[in-house]
This record gives structure tokens, sequence and C-alpha cells, in this order.
């Protein structure tokens, strides 16, 4: 429903289509059920004014009033959601005046498809918001601006973190509070919701518990209003007990004292001081309240005599029926305000933000439309969006320090051309001075301008330099180690206004935009500095002309600054390393140069004893190089090398190494000479004359010598320095010729150099003889075995003859005895042959001289060496317990070398069971498994192992426990149904469970489930049981070994299946309404549940509930009953478990209603007012307002008379609306004179009701101040 004036607009709401209609009554004229209502929307066309059509609409759901335009919502089924409007002011009847403003995307709304109802309709800060729905999903808010809907949704699906759009159904209705718009929803279980909505963004208040709220059963929030400062909402749907009310916020609500105010003007003011407001009144205080409110801090505007939209549905938003004028605000107490309505001080006024930012090529002329009543208006004028501001000082435009400081119109219009045109625009501000009487007004400013919005092309060349008027051309995107390299560009031009500059942007975002991120420059050329090494930088440039039009962006150049020199690899070395003969020397460096920015480009090198800028070879890339003829002196040469990077640094410091050139080494020694030249003994002495050239001095030369090989670095003996002789020794080393060789060599100080192919030499005879056959050749085995080290010892005795002459014994050994090679010498008498394998050896040994004359050999001895063990083997891994169960184990570990395996144990510490679990195979890696232990038993042992040849070895004692039996604890039966049971129970350390059952203790049946060794509870249901019966259940555990453990026996019985007995039903006599008494019995606990409806129409059934769970007898009171009329009734329960129980149908047929409503509750006032007679005089009429209340729905009417007694001459029309609250007028009746009356209610079986007689007083006419004067001035002028 919806109120305009004192018109009453109801919409009907029906299940058929055609249902739809709205109704109007004048509430100040006669409205009653019969009388005084006009149809005015509804079964028409929809076209050309008329209301909407006869054949959709079932349903008037929501209305919304503005003024004098009243909004209807529409809907039902799919399509059906529109909004009309009709101008109650003007024409407004069923087929004038209504114009179809959404749905079926009219005006830019929703789809016709899709939605059934517009549920909810109220304005909000000027503009009409509809709430949409029906069906899951589509609880949607849109929103009409004056003009069309906006082709969306605002809220609904997630929208501005609204709702989501997979729940919420409708949204049913919208108020406004404290100046936010409140939206409530629902319809489904938990989407009974309250949001708010401040304009930007929703938040949830209400619902799921939110600010303390309802839970989340509450299915829809019906209705809301604001009173008193707080929002009230009413919830609820089902029987979920929530029908309630709700209460959300508190604001502190101050009203005044005094009741009626007159129409005069009136001064209101209201102060706070922290802890109280305070109402004043014409300067008198009114009211007070005590609070600690504060003043909100929210988005919306501050109003005053009205709400931003309305506070109840259906109704336009409050306003206040008076005017406002000269409201003030102060934040500090005052005395008093101005007398003034104007101020008389300067004041500015200006717009919100600078116009014309670009386009302008200048200003033209400056004019304004003003209203100065005797004041003054000037202006500044701002081209930097107001920053600063700048008037005409008679020769230029100039800054301004103030409101003095303006021009008027004119002035500005003569110089305004001169005005600077910048991007910042242009912005005014108006200076108004009046004397405080004189309201200064300012209806336009008008500025014009001549435009070029032509837009100037971009550079489209660029010049990039080293530096500054530089030489070196730079090219884009490549490293460089110039710091302020110099760019200039050309080509951008504007057939308009011309190039002002360029917007120009030096950094390191390759995307930013000249005219945001740079800086604005005139000149063509730019120079960057403060640049940081190893960043990219990129130049972008965009031409502005003088409009401040600004073309594309040029990407001119991609500048890549290294400034800082590589690092250079941590080394250098040389190869050959000390001194060396020949002149031909590589160079090595590890790969560690490093460059953070432009990385390593290679690397330069040169040899000298200090570094020659010019002289640093070509870049190489490789970490080494070679130079032959690398050393530039005899000595100490130097190695320098530094690197480059990309950019063309170079290290600042470099590397060196030195490397050293010895030269040529001395000319050969001269005059050689043996003593003697043959000799039957191996003693020879030596001599030689220096070389004729050489280095340094000569007492610093060595020599190096050798006996039959020529000299070499590898065969070379040195003498001291300086000596030129050997003394005699054994230098012969073969009979007959020998030769000895000299070679002359420098000192280590001047290089060390030596020519080994300079040399002297000279020969010498050794004529010796052999030695005999070594003696008594013994062989013996001293292999160790437990190493595999296989060796052979042999030992003999020294030749019989020629035993002086000996120097060594040569060994030859065979593995076939026949070839033999030489295996060792010896210059002892014994020998030990090692690394051998285990084979046989044949052995034969010679002695032999000093210069190898070597006898016959010795008789030929054989041996296979094969060794013995002599200790037990050695343990390779501890024993170790596995794959412990409840009743084996398995014990493992290994040996250094094979041995057979065997466990000894028992239940005590070194206390053994005589049998010992073995296996005799010779193994490194042992198992033995131990069977048929004990479950949860500590055992202990030890492992034993013997080799092949009879050594023993124990391992130390150890010990494990097998795991404990499984077990099953709290076994119950957790849900008990009807043919089906649930048993819960833990189990631990089992593998698998058996449950056991039947409805004896010998079971019968049986099922197993798999079961996981660690604690968990289990839930399993047995299913096929029968129904009220008893059963017996164990559950018995299985180890990993499938060993079974017995459970307890325990019981359960089923749930019997309900049923239903003995249904009664009785009429309860002496009620207002038709109740019957149902009552019957159940076997088991059920719920009561009872659904009736006249026989023929199950479209009309009902339901009486009640869900706690009877066993036995149920009673259920029926009301509201038709009278004579048959009905069918059917009584049905659930069980706790679900399962139901349903009467067969039960007839009866009610009794007829022979029982009057009674009347209570009777309650008369009275009132008087002033009615115009046809001669214009005023004429006072009482009237009695009856009220009362009836058991049951029932007709109005009262019959009454004047004085006392029990007739009653009038009564008032019948209202045959049944109600249960009835309140009738009766009007026309005498000031204070006395009257009878009697209530008449009559029931819809035409049973009436009456109340006792009753005697009112009407009220007694009292003269207004009006009246009052008129009759004196009548009484003075002898009227």
């Amino acid at each position: 429903m919806a109120v305009i004036g004192s018109t009453l607009y109801a919409g009907l709401q029906g299940t058929a289509a055609g249902d739809g209609e709205m109704w109007a009554c004048d509430l100040a004229a006669t409205c009653t059920t019969t009388a005084g209502w006009t149809f005015r929307g509804g079964d028409a066309t929809g076209a050309g004014g008329q209301s909407w059509n006869n054949t959709t609409f079932e349903a008037v759901w929501s209305m919304a009033v503005r003024g004098a335009n009243l909004y209807v919502g529409l809907g039902s089924s799919a399509g059906d959601a529109e909004v009309w409007t009709c101008d109650t002011g003007s024409s407004c009847t069923q087929t004038v005046g209504w114009t179809k403003l959404g749905g079926d995307a009219v005006n830019s709304s929703w789809a016709n498809s899709t939605y059934e109802e517009v549920t909810a309709l109220t304005w909000y800060r000027g503009e009409l918001y509809a709430g949409l729905g029906a069906s899951t999903g589509d609880a949607e808010l849109w929103k009409w601006n004056g003009t069309n809907w906006g082709s969306a949704a605002v809220a609904g699906d997630g929208l501005n973190g609204s709702w989501t759009d997979v729940l919420y159904e409708r949204i049913k209705s919208m108020v406004t509070y404290n100046g936010d718009l409140i939206v409530s929803l629902g319809d489904g279980t938990g989407e009974g919701e309250v949001w708010r909505y401040n304009t930007s963004t929703w938040s949830r208040i209400g619902g799921d518990g939110a600010n303390s709220g309802w839970t989340n059963i509450v299915e829809r929030i019906g209705t809301m209003a604001v009173y008193r400062g707080r929002l009230y909402a009413g919830t609820g749907l089902s029987a979920n007990s929530d029908a309630t009310i709700w209460a959300y916020g508190g604001n502190t609500l101050l009203e005044s004292a005094t009741v009626g105010q007159d129409t005069s003007w009136h001064h209101i003011a209201v102060t706070y001081d922290g802890s109280e407001i305070t109402l004043f009144i014409d300067g008198t205080e009114d009211a007070s309240v005590a609070t600690t409110a504060t003043m909100s801090d929210t988005v919306h505007p501050l109003l005053l005599g009205t709400h931003a939209g309305s506070t109840v549905a259906g109704r336009a938003p409050s306003s206040f029926a008076g005017m406002l004028d000269e409201v003030r605000i102060s934040s500090i107490a005052r005395s008093s305000f101005n007398t003034t309505p104007y101020t008389n001080t300067r004041v500015a006024i200006q717009p919100s933000a600078a116009v014309r930012l670009s386009g302008v090529d200048f200003w033209e002329t400056f004019s304004a439309t003003e209203v100065p009543n005797g004041g003054t208006i000037t202006y500044r004028l701002s081209d930097d969006g107001g920053t600063n501001w700048k008037y005409w000082d008679g020769a230029a435009w100039t800054t301004s320090s103030g409101f003095t400081q303006a021009n008027d119109v004119a002035t500005v219009n003569a110089n305004i051309q001169t005005f600077p045109v910048t991007e910042d625009g242009f912005i005014w501000q108006a200076v108004f001075l009046g004397d405080g009487d004189q309201l200064v007004s300012l209806d336009e400013v008008i500025m014009e301008s001549t435009s070029d919005l032509a837009v100037p092309t971009a550079p489209s060349s660029l010049t990039a330099l080293d530096q500054s008027g530089g030489l070196v051309s730079l090219t884009t995107n490549t490293w460089y180690p110039y710091t302020a390299p110099s760019f200039s560009w050309s080509g951008a031009s504007d057939a308009g206004s011309g190039i002002a500059g360029y917007y120009v942007y030096f950094g390191t975002d390759n995307t930013a935009d000249p005219q945001t991120a740079g800086t604005f420059q005139v000149a063509n050329t730019f120079v960057p500095s403060g640049l940081t090494s190893g960043t990219t930088y990129y130049l972008r440039v965009r031409a502005r002309d003088n409009a401040q039009n600004v073309s594309s962006i040029y990407a001119a150049f991609i500048y890549r600054l290294d400034s800082t020199g590589p690092q250079n690899p941590t080394g250098v070395t040389v190869a050959p390393t000390g001194y060396s003969s020949t002149n031909d020397f590589t160079f090595f460096w590890t790969n560690t140069a490093s460059d953070a920015a432009s990385s390593v480009a290679g690397y330069q090198y040169q040899v000298g004893a200090s570094v020659n800028p010019g002289s640093w070879s070509s870049t190489i890339v490789t970490t080494s190089v070679n130079l032959p003829g690398a050393a530039y002196q005899t000595g100490e040469n130097l190695f320098h090398l530094r690197t480059l990077d990309n950019a063309g640094n170079v290290s600042s410091v470099n590397v060196q190494v030195a490397f050293y050139y010895s030269g040529t080494g001395p000319t050969a020694p001269e005059n050689a000479d043996v003593s003697p030249a043959s000799n039957s003994v191996n003693s020879f002495a030596f001599s030689w004359d220096p070389p004729t050239s050489y280095s340094g001095d000569v007492d610093d030369l060595t020599y190096c010598y050798t006996i039959n090989t020529l000299p070499s670095e590898i065969t070379c003996s040195f003498t001291s320095a300086g000596a030129t002789s050997l003394a005699a020794g054994s230098f012969a080393t073969q009979v007959g010729t020998n030769t000895f060789y000299v070679v002359a060599k420098n000192d280590d100080s001047v290089g060390g150099a030596i020519n080994y192919g300079a040399y002297d030499s000279v020969t010498f005879t050794a004529n010796t003889s052999a030695p005999g056959i070594p003696l008594n050749v013994e062989i013996a085995d001293v292999s160790v075995k437990s190493t595999n080290s296989w060796k052979i010892a042999l030992s003999w005795e020294p030749p019989s003859s020629g035993a002086s002459s000996v120097q060594d014994y040569e060994i030859y050994r065979s593995t076939d005895g026949t070839n033999y090679t030489e295996a060792a010498s010896t210059t002892g008498i014994a020998f030990v042959d090692t690394g051998l394998l285990q084979q046989t050896y044949y052995y034969k040994i010679r002695a032999c001289d000093n210069v190898h004359n070597c006898g016959s050999f010795s008789t030929a001895v054989e041996l296979m060496p094969t060794g013995r063990f002599t200790s037990a083997a050695e343990l390779s891994t501890e024993p170790k317990v596995s794959l412990i169960t409840t009743r084996s184990a398995t014990i493992s570990w290994g040996t250094d070398r094979t041995s057979d395996s065997k466990i000894q144990y028992g239940k005590s510490a070194r206390s053994y069971f005589s049998e010992e679990p073995s296996n005799s195979d010779q193994l490194t890696d042992h198992e033995i498994k131990l069977s048929n232990l004990s479950p949860g038993t500590r055992y202990y042992f030890k492992a034993k192992w013997t080799d092949e040849d009879g050594n023993t070895g124990v391992s130390t004692e150890d010990s494990f426990e097998t795991l404990p039996a499984p077990t099953v604890t709290d076994p119950q039966a957790k849900t008990v149904g009807l043919s089906s049971v649930v048993l819960e129970f833990t189990a631990e350390d089992a593998n698998s469970v058996k449950i056991y059952y039947g409805t004896t203790a010998s079971f019968g049946s049986v099922k197993e489930i798999a079961t996981s060794t660690t604690k968990t509870t289990y839930n399993v249901t047995l299913d096929n049981l029968l129904d009220g019966t008893k059963y017996f259940y164990k559950v018995n555990t299985l180890d990993s070994e499938d060993e079974e453990y017995d459970g307890s026996t325990l019981s359960f019985e089923t749930l019997p299946r309900p049923k239903i007995s003995n249904v009664r039903i009785q009429q309860v006599r002496g009620s207002a309404q038709t109740v019957m008494l149902v009552s019957w019995s159940t076997n088991t606990e059920t719920s009561t549940i009872v659904t009736y409806y006249p026989e023929g129409r199950p479209e009309e059934s009902r339901d009486e509930v009640n869900a706690k769970l009877i066993k036995g007898e149920h009673r259920v009171m029926v009301r509201n009953l038709l009278p004579q009329t048959p009905y069918v009734l059917v009584v049905r329960g659930r069980d706790k478990a679900g399962n139901e129980a349903e009467s067969d149908p039960q007839r009866f047929t009610t009794a007829t209603d022979t029982r009057p409503p009674q009347v209570i509750d009777v309650n008369i006032e009275g009132t008087v007012s002033a009615q115009v007679n046809d001669d214009a005089e005023a004429q006072a009429e009482a009237q009695l307002v009856v009220s009362w209340s009836t058991d049951e729905q029932s007709t109005s009417q009262v019959e009454y008379g004047e004085g006392t007694g029990s007739t009653y001459a009038q009564k008032t029309q019948e209202d045959g609306n049944l109600i249960t609250n009835h309140t009738v007028i009766i009007s026309g009746l005498t000031p204070s004179k006395v009257y009878h009356l009697r209530i008449i209610s009559r029931d819809k079986a035409g049973n009436v009701g009456n109340s006792v007689d009753t005697v009112a007083i009407t009220p007694k006419a009292t003269a207004n101040a009006l009246d009052l004067v008129i009759t004196s001035l009548r009484s003075i002028l002898g009227q």
C-alpha cells in the first residue's frame, strides 16, 4: 500500500493472471468495504497511457511515492517484473496517465525473460531503486536515474561487494537509515539478511549472526521500518520460531516537549556540550537528553527537514511541512549570529575544477551575467588549476595576493587575449562584496576562445652523441660509458597554433608517458645527468602545441650506461715456470673476470718492464695466450693483462706475472780423461777442463755426467759448483767398454741454462769375473688370508765363489715353470714377493757384480699361496631386528667375510633357550627369522657366526619386543535403525576385525573389514536386520599373521517400526472457532503431524506440527475449521531416525456454528470539530470513535440513541469486513450531550454478538481565539 495526501492506494496480489490490480480510496471521505474505492490500475491494454494488461500480471508487489507520483512494481511469473508510474496530481485512472518505466529492457532496464517480480521499490537520494526476484540468483537491485536504468544491476551477483548470485531469490524490503540505503533479502533457509549501501559499497549488517543478530535459520526479512532513531526488521517465514522483530542502531533522539506548534516563524537552536543535547525554541530551553553521541563521519550530504529516502515502505521520503531559513552551524559557543542576512565582507566562489585543459589557441572574450543588487563582483583568473591567482595590474597579468587584487568583468575582457594558455587550463574566481543587506549573485560566466584541436605530429628523427658537441654517434640499445650523452630530435610539426615544446621522459620505464612522467621543455635537445651505471634508460618524447594538444609518443632511443670498468681475473700464471732456456711462454688466467652491467667483452695484454698505453694487444676472448719470443731480456720479464667490457671500459688496474728466460747454455767442457783406461775391478776416476763459453762465474759452473747414456734432464748426475773431476769409484755399468759423458751448466742465479747437446766424453773398459750360484734356496707361504694378501717369502745363502764381488741378486719368477721374467733384485739374501694370486709360482735366483756380470741361476723352487684365518670374521653390520609382529621377528647382520649364521635367544637377559635357529650357508649377509613368539613380550638375543677355519664370533646382547596383541575398545551401537545399525569401536594394532552378530549368542553372521594398526575409530553398518529385535555381537581382532583374538559379547535392539493406532476425533464445544481435538497412540517416540483439508479440496490442506518426540498418546487441537464441512484428516509421525508412520485417511464433518462472537475491550473517545453552515457560520459538531475486539472474525456496527434507555433510534452502516479489531466513527452528534450505544458484531454463520449498553457524553465545544475576537467585536458594534 501507499498514501499520497489523503488517498490510500492498495495493490492486490492474486494467484491467477490478471489478479494484479490497484485500487484507491480517499480516507478523508467515505472508505468502507462497499463504498469509496476506485479501480485505478490493471485489466487494461498497457498502451497509450493505459495501465498494465489484464492477461499477465498476478500481483502488485510494491509501491513507492515521490511527490504526487506513484510507482508500482508488478509480477509473479517469468518476464512479469515491471515498474509502472502515474502522476496522481493529474489524471491517473485505469486507462489514463500510466507509463511503463522498467522491464522488458525498457529504458535500458532488465530483460523480459528472467525476472518474475519487482518485490520492493524506494526512492533514495533522488533516484528510484527497484528490487527484483523470485528465483534463486534473481535478487538484484536496479537504479533509475531519472533517464534510464543503466543496462545493469547495481547490486546482487557480488557487485560492489554485495550478495552473491547463487543463493538469494528476493529483495523483500528497502528503507533509508542514517543516510544509507538498507535492503532486506530472503526466501530460503539462511537467506534472511539485511545489507547496507553507502552509495559506493555494500556490507551485511544482519543475518548469519552479524552484529549479534539472528542466525542463519531465518529465511526472510519481510519488512523494515525506522522508528525513533532505530532500524527495525521483521523476520520469519516457516515454523523455525523465526517470527521476530529485531532492532539495530540507536541514534540519539531529541524531540520537543511542546505539544502543537503554531504557524509563525520560530527560532530553533540545538546545542551539544559533549554530554547533553539541548533544544531551544525562541531562546527558551524546551527539551534535552543526556548522551555521549558524536557527529557521524559520513559520505552522505547533510539533510535538514527531509530524509535521503523513505523510512517506511510505501511512503514518500519524510519532509518538514514548513519552511527553513538562515540555517547555521557553529563549532563554538555563540551568544548571537549576524543580524544581516548576508555577509558584508568579500567572499569568493569558483568552479570545482579548471576547464579547457587543451585545445585552446588563445582566449577571446570574457563575460558574465551579474546581479549585484548594489554590490560589486570582481574576478581573478588562474592558469595553474587554482594554485595561484592572477589579476590585470594595468600592464600584465600578475599574481594576486588577495581578494582586493581583482578586476571587474570589463577589465578582464579587455585583456583576456593575453592571458596565458597552459596545460592546466582555465579557472575563474568571482569575489562578491555587499553591505550585508545586498544579495549579490552571479548567474553565469562565459569564456570564449579560439580552438586548435589538431594534434601535432611527433618527432621522427634523432641524433645521439657521446656528449654535447661530441663526435661519437651512438646506436640505440647499445652499452656506452658516456655519463652525459646528448640527444636532439626533429620532425615535429603543427599546422595550427604551432609547436610550444616537448614532454621529455628519460628513465627506466619503457611504457612511461612523457606527459605525466616526464618534464616539459621548449628546446629539442636533451642531455641527461645523474645517471647510474648498469642501468637501461628510455628516451620518450611527445610534442605539444600552443593549444596544449599533445602528439603521440616518440620512442626515441634506448640508452644503456656502463661507466664502471670490469673486474680482472683473480690470477695469471705462466708456463714454463722458473727459468726457461726456450723463449716460448704460455700465459693462463682464470675465467673469473666480471662486469655487473654490459658483461666482459675480452682481454688485452702486453710484455715489458712497464705498461705502454699504446702497446696493448687486440682483444682476445680466450683465457690463455702463447707468445713465442715473449722474453725481451735474459732473466726476469713481465706480462701485463687487462679486461674490457662491452661498453669499452677497461679494468682500473692491470694484473701481471713475471717469467724468466735463461738464454742458451755453456759450450762443451774440454779434455775429458779417465784413469785407468782399463781395469779388472770396477774403479775409475775422471777429469775435464771448463768450457770456453758460459754465463756467470766459472767457479759457479756445475757439471752433469752420465755413464753409457747421453746427458738429459732425466739421466744427469751433477757435481758440486766449480768441480772439474770425479774421484775413483764404481762407475762402470757393464762388462767391457763404457762411455763417460760430461756437460756444463750455468749457475741458477743467471738462469741455470744447460745445453745437453754440448758435451765431452771418454771411454773406459771394465774386465771383471761373474759370481757363483746362490746356495740353499728356501720358499715359504706368508699370505694374510683375512685380507686376501697373497705373499711368498724366498731366502738363500751367498755363492761359495766370488761372494765378495756380488753387487745384487736377481730373482726371476714363472707361472708355468718354463718362461721366467725378472721379478725383482735385492742386495740382501731374502725377498718377499707380494701382490700375488692364488696359483703356483716358480722362482730361481742369480748373483751379479757391480758391472752386471751375472753368474748361473739356482735350482727352481715352487709354491701356491693359500694362507689361513686365525680369528673370527668381524661384524660389518650390527645385528638389527626388523619385521617385528606379534609372533615373529627377523634378525639380520653382516660380517666382513663368509661365515654361517646362528641366533641364541630367550626371555631373560643372558639366559637363552637351548635351541639356536641357524643357517649353515657361508654368507656375509646373515638373516634368521624367529617364529612362534609371544605377543607383547621382550626377548634377548645374540648373533653367532663361524668361518670356514672354525673361528666363531658372537655379538653383544640386544633385545626387542614383539607387537602387542590387537585390541578393541568402546564398542557400541552408535546409530540404531529399523533394519540397520551403525556399530562404533576403536581398534589398535589390528590388521583387520571380524564382527560376529546374530539374534542369539551363537551369532550366525560375520562381517570383516580391514583396519589400520594405528589407533582408529570405525563406524560399520550392519544391514538387513529385523526391526524391533535384539541382536548379539562381538568384535574380534586379527593381527598381521591372521591370529584371531576374541572380543566381548554385547547386544543392541533395532528400532520398532513406528505405528499409529486408535485415532480419535472430537469437536471442542464452546470455542469461538470450530475446533477439533485429534488424539492417537504410537508404539514408539515420534513427532506429531496432522494434515487436514476440506474434502475434495486437497490444495487447501494445512499442517499442525509438533517436533517433540512422544511415545504413547498424542493430542492436537485443529482450529479455524469451517462449520458444517466434511474434512479429510491424516495423522503422521516420524521417529528419531526419520522413519514415518501414517494413518488411514479419517473423515469427519464439523458441526454448525451457533456461537455468537464475544465483544471485549470496548473503548469510546469523543472529539469536537467546527463545521460551516449555509450562512457561513461555524458550528461545533461532535463525534464518538468506538473501538472493540471480538474473539472471532465478524462485522462492525453500532446502534445508538440520545440519553439512556434500551431503545436505539439510529445505527451506523454495517462494515461487512470480517475482522477481529473494530473501529466505527459516529459523526454528527451534539457536543456535551448524553448518548447510549450498543455494539453489534455478526460472524460468518450469522450469529450476532452484542455488547452491554454503554453511556457516553460527547465533549464540550470550546471557542477558539478567532471566535472570541469576532464575538467581542460584534458586541462592541452592537451586532
